[in-house]
């Protein structure tokens, strides 16, 4: 069993990704109905999970689908540049995540600015919704060419 299969296990690449994608939207929303009844000691576990999954998600992403992509499509440059654009928007969606997760480590620190932690935790939830149906709609389709 090579790297990627112990990975991935039987599962194609875009299959596992899009796994992913159900697995970081599940802890999304256990985050926002955790938000919601303010039960602020519970949030920076799930808040400390998502960001893990979301990590990982990114690294799986990087290592196996973009990298497949550049060699797929090393002749089409307006592929290629369309590629690294998408990349570097995911790059601006994880530095912000990492800076909401920073912000919000301890349960005072949300406490504290409680109707910041509120709206950052809905951008990040229509972002992250957008990307995903980006990339399941039109970005995963390329891989698979």
């Amino acid at each position: 069993m090579g790297l990627f299969d112990w990975i991935f296990g039987k599962k194609s690449v875009v299959d596992s990704l899009k796994n992913e994608h159900k697995k970081i939207i599940s802890i999304y929303s256990k985050i926002v109905k955790l938000m919601e009844k303010e039960k602020f000691d519970r949030l920076p576990k799930h808040l400390k999970e998502f960001y893990y999954t979301y990590s990982r998600h990114i690294l799986y992403e990087d290592n196996y689908f973009y990298s497949k992509l550049r060699k797929i499509y090393s002749h089409d440059k307006n592929k290629q540049l369309f590629i690294k654009l998408k990349r570097e928007e995911m790059d601006e969606i994880t530095k912000f995540i990492e800076k909401f997760i920073n912000k919000f480590k301890t349960h005072h620190d949300i406490r504290e600015n409680f109707e910041e932690f509120k709206k950052e935790i809905q951008v990040i939830g229509e972002v992250l919704s957008a990307r995903v149906k980006f990339e399941e709609s039109e970005l995963y389709p390329l891989y698979n060419v």
